[in-house]
């Protein structure tokens, strides 16, 4: 268990384990992937 908590703290601390707030706002699909999941 601690093995898995320094991991999760250590990729926290790298990379981050969220995406920005704007990402958010605009979509996942869109900024990430490209494609909407959805038709308007």
């Amino acid at each position: 268990m601690l093995v898995i908590a320094f991991a999760f703290a250590l990729v926290k601390l790298v990379v981050g384990l969220r995406v920005p707030e704007e990402a958010e706002r605009e979509g996942l699909d869109i900024t990430t992937h490209g494609e909407t999941a959805y038709e308007n």
